[in-house]
């Protein structure tokens, strides 16, 4: 079957007609600009609110001149991947930072900072009279001149008036104070300082077992001697 034929003239007219038709449609949407923060069929989508300038391809919606700092992406939909923040997402967390976790725009660490050490990046040392994580702690009240340790708290010029111990919490026999304060002294004990009282401890209990021994054979004797002499 043959496709009926259209007159020449008619045929070229109706072509033309429909390129014309064709080119208006897509100009229409290639060089109708939105307005500025608008993209899109009728300019009806907004463009993404971390686009730097606000300004988005009319088509796409694609930022225009880049992104917010601590976002990525062709609309700038995306944070930083962990690690990473700032401008394009090129600068990497401090070393510092517990984790390698740091604010994707800011660079701030985002975790507790380890125990002597402070500021948004983990890098300061604590002040004088401050110690633990963050330095959000401060040194025991009987640290002579308040000095302590700053990762540890431990007492570093030793103790004021008759306080004793790592941290200056005890006071005079170790079996008078209470049973926290017992239990704070064997927590803040090293490996090395645990190792050295537990022999302090073993010594002491052979010792008193060795006597306790020596007056069971001392009592059983006089026992043995009185029998005799009531027997005899």
């Amino acid at each position: 079957m043959t496709a009926p034929k259209v007159s020449g003239g008619n045929g070229k007219s109706l072509g033309i007609l429909i390129c014309c038709m064709f080119v208006a449609i897509v100009s229409s949407q290639l060089v109708t600009a939105c307005p500025v923060g608008y993209y899109g069929p009728a300019c009806r989508y907004l463009c993404s609110n971390k686009c730097l300038s606000m300004e988005c391809h009319n088509i796409t919606g694609a930022c225009l001149d880049g992104c917010q700092a601590g976002y990525t992406g062709e609309n700038c939909q995306n944070v930083c991947r962990d690690g990473y923040y700032g401008d394009n997402c090129t600068q990497t967390c401090a070393t510092t930072c517990p984790n390698n976790k740091c604010d994707h725009v800011t660079g701030s660490c985002l975790e507790e900072c380890p125990p002597g050490t402070t500021g948004h990046n983990c890098d300061q040392a604590c002040r004088f009279g401050r110690f633990g994580p963050g330095c959000n702690q401060t040194c025991p009240p009987n640290c002579a001149r308040r000095a302590c340790d700053p990762k540890s708290g431990y007492c570093l010029e030793g103790c004021r008036g008759n306080y004793w111990g790592s941290d200056c919490s005890l006071q005079g026999e170790f079996k008078e104070n209470p049973v926290e304060k017992k239990g704070l002294f064997y927590k803040h004990l090293s490996a090395e300082s645990r190792s050295v009282l537990l022999y302090i401890l073993m010594n002491q209990y052979d010792m008193a077992l060795e006597k306790a021994q020596a007056e069971i054979e001392a009592s059983l004797k006089i026992r043995n001697e009185l029998s005799a002499l009531i027997g005899g």
